[in-house]
């Protein structure tokens, strides 16, 4: 299943875990298994809960792919979309220290 999502960066995929999950400490992490605050479709704003991690991951990549191929590429056209609350730079700032192992100023 992971090789239908190669085209999703991983260091994205954990900058977002770590930012919204306060690096793993979250109650939506720690009890719903929630690796990206998703919240429920029906329009209730409730934090989808998981069995395992592994399931919070997968929707993860499935909501990111779903992203990617309506064209959102960059970090700022992906938050804007995923989060209500302005996250681009902090998601970026967290991507660059993984990815490129340097902190941003």
């Amino acid at each position: 299943m992971l090789a239908d999502y190669s085209h999703i960066n991983i260091g994205l995929v954990y900058a977002i875990w770590a930012n919204e999950t306060s690096y793993g400490i979250s109650l939506a992490w720690l009890v719903q298994y929630n690796p990206g605050g998703l919240i429920d479709t029906t329009g209730t704003s409730v934090y989808r809960t998981y069995i395992n991690p592994v399931k919070g991951f997968e929707d993860m990549l499935v909501t990111l792919n779903v992203l990617y191929n309506e064209g959102l590429v960059t970090i700022d056209e992906i938050m804007n979309k995923w989060s209500e609350a302005d996250d681009s730079k902090s998601i970026a700032s967290l991507w660059h220290e993984v990815i490129l192992k340097k902190e941003v100023k």
